[in-house]
């Protein structure tokens, strides 16, 4: 069933037969979609502008929003936002978060699975030097302006932190840099 324009078809339709025929195009691919909606909705979901994606997709741009109206074009709209928020959700900033996250268990401030030698899982607070250093070093990499190498000794708002955790364990020293907001 090939929706030509759509909007004479759909319009006759009833709320539920609307609701089946998206579903059906869900799970087919989208058949019943013309290449000019779908040229559309690709365009749409890129820019969130319906006056380009009409002229993306060979529309006058005045009818973008009628395009974006139609039922089946909003479902694969939404269709291709979820694919893209499933894409996109593994950001810089997520990344960040996770590492920041796990400092207090690297810290041994909050208990964490150990799994013993016998395959048992006991909650124990573990320090964890090295694991920290990696994402100390990680974390690093993500703030504007961090240079490990830079050494701000003398210089106002900043001074230079070094700690030395080879009195707890293993000889691991952090190296960083604090700078004050004033």
């Amino acid at each position: 069933m090939a929706i030509a324009d759509g909007t004479e078809i759909i319009s006759s339709m009833d709320s539920e037969s609307i609701q089946s025929l998206i579903e059906r195009n869900r799970k087919t691919n989208w058949p019943d979609l013309e290449p000019y909606q779908k040229a559309f909705a690709y365009s749409f979901v890129t820019h969130y502008n319906h006056h380009r994606a009409a002229k993306e997709a060979g529309l006058a741009a005045s009818s973008g929003i009628g395009v974006l109206r139609h039922p089946l074009v909003a479902a694969f709209i939404a269709h291709l936002q979820e694919k893209q928020a499933t894409n996109l959700f593994i950001t810089k900033d997520y990344i960040t978060t996770q590492y920041v996250n796990m400092i207090p268990m690297l810290m041994g401030e909050e208990e964490v699975p150990v799994i013993l030698a016998n395959g048992d899982t006991v909650y124990g607070k573990q320090f964890r030097p090295s694991e920290l250093r990696g994402v100390l070093q990680e974390l690093s990499k993500t703030v504007e302006g961090f240079d490990k190498n830079k050494n701000v000794g003398g210089s106002s708002g900043g001074m230079q932190v070094n700690i030395n955790l080879s009195s707890l364990v293993g000889g691991t020293t952090i190296e960083g840099e604090i700078v004050s907001d004033d």
